[in-house]
């Protein structure tokens, strides 16, 4: 399993359409760019994402090249979420239980 080196993250809590609540953490980890032997790999980057109350493991936004492989995740984490709570979630701050403002973070990505 590999180690992410989150650079960005948010303690949360999951509230599941059938009101359960778990605890979660999303997070934005560092973009990479796979390299290696091939060529067309050498701009191919990812960037690890995570939701882990919602997602088992973490899985990488991919792009044509560092700053591309982060905005894709940015907006994949935006894109999930939303959809959550389209489907009757909800995303608590971990600290004082207030919705997270998914619009607000997450802005004209949404769309």
């Amino acid at each position: 399993m590999m180690k992410h080196n989150w650079i960005a993250e948010l303690r949360v809590v999951i509230v599941h359409p059938d009101g359960r609540r778990v605890p979660g953490h999303i997070a934005v980890g560092q973009p990479y760019t796979l390299g290696g032997g091939d060529p067309a790999s050498s701009y191919e980057s990812h960037c690890p994402v995570e939701i882990d109350s919602l997602y088992s493991s973490a899985h990488p936004a991919i792009g044509g090249g560092t700053l591309c492989a982060l905005l894709n995740g940015v907006q994949l984490l935006g894109a999930l979420l939303h959809a959550f709570v389209e489907d009757g979630g909800r995303v608590l701050d971990a600290e004082d239980g207030t919705d997270v403002p998914l619009a607000a973070l997450f802005g004209p990505m949404l769309r």
